[in-house]
């Protein structure tokens, strides 16, 4: 097989492993996403980055766009905590999830295409999670 065929081949694999990883994460699936990095803002505009568990902030999330529920760990020995999502909503090619939990508002905005997740929200403090999410 020549060196151009293989490069053929593996360009049509590979284009077609990244389609069924954006139709899994379309939100007809549940995902499992993980958080990598957190940023924390005060209302002054200062900011430090910090990694999820250093603040408190959970490591996992099991995401059910269809039950519209979050299911979230600090660790993986925690007991979960389930959130309720009021709305997801599909624009500009992104899944994007909103909820409220305790009075605590956030959005979480997922890249079908690379499984990128970022995570807004806040409540005396404003923080910004950055992360990825897989189809289970």
């Amino acid at each position: 097989m020549s060196r151009v065929t293989i490069v053929v081949m593996s360009a049509i694999l590979g284009s077609a492993a990244l389609t069924a990883t954006a139709a899994e994460l379309d939100g007809s699936k549940t995902m499992l996403c993980a958080a990598r990095v957190a940023s924390v803002c005060e209302e002054t505009g200062n900011c430090a980055s910090t990694l999820p568990e250093a603040i408190n902030l959970p490591i996992f999330w099991k995401v059910d766009p269809v039950a519209k529920s979050v299911e979230s760990r600090r660790g993986v020995s925690d007991e979960p905590r389930t959130s309720k999502v009021s709305q997801v909503v599909k624009s500009g090619g992104k899944l994007i999830l909103q909820g409220e939990d305790d009075g605590l508002g956030w959005t979480v905005t997922i890249a079908p295409d690379t499984g990128k997740m970022i995570l807004s929200g806040g409540r005396e403090l404003g923080f910004t999670i950055f992360g990825n999410c897989v189809a289970q």
